[in-house]
């Protein structure tokens, strides 16, 4: 069998190096949260036919870029992680999934004053995240409001597929009616 033909890889230009850097949050895969040390990683190998274009490229820490490369994180996986950073960087910000990524690790519903349930406005309207409102006491007069929110099923879903790199459940969360 002939051994594979060596292409040449060439420097990524530094517009694409910030592209992708600031696609990735300046953070490696959602279940590492590495910041700042990172390499941008091709997809598709340049030995395999790849390119230095965006959509090939992901930022990884050192660690997840060697255990890619030691099949310990499954190219699929890799795969998943940059379609939801393309989604998710095209519907939110990276306020916006931090956000959801918090509201998953805490477990039950987070209590928000006034001000801190507008920062959730956009993930309330998506219906990722679901808001409660409950009165206690009054406060110069007028009931004091507190407010709740939650992951959806479909917040919760689409939080485990990213988290979990799973393409398959990734498609399903997106397009399960809500």
């Amino acid at each position: 069998m002939p051994a594979k033909a060596r292409r040449r890889r060439n420097r990524l230009s530094e517009h694409v190096r910030i592209q992708i850097l600031t696609e990735a949050g300046y953070r490696c895969v959602p279940t590492c949260r590495t910041l700042f040390v990172l390499d941008l990683h091709h997809i598709d190998q340049i030995s395999d036919g790849g390119g230095n274009e965006p959509s090939n490229l992901i930022a990884l820490c050192p660690t997840c870029h060697r255990m890619f490369h030691a099949r310990a994180i499954p190219v699929e996986a890799i795969r998943t992680y940059k379609g939801m950073l393309t989604a998710l960087n095209h519907a939110f910000d990276a306020d916006a999934v931090d956000m959801l990524l918090f509201v998953d690790q805490h477990g039950e519903a987070v209590q928000l004053s006034g001000d801190g349930l507008l920062r959730f406005a956009r993930l309330i309207s998506t219906g990722l995240v679901a808001m409660t409102i409950t009165f206690r006491g009054a406060m110069f007069g007028a009931p004091a409001a507190q407010y709740q929110v939650t992951l959806t099923p479909n917040g919760k879903a689409l939080v485990d597929a990213w988290l979990h790199g799973d393409r398959h459940a990734l498609e399903q969360s997106l397009t399960r009616p809500r």
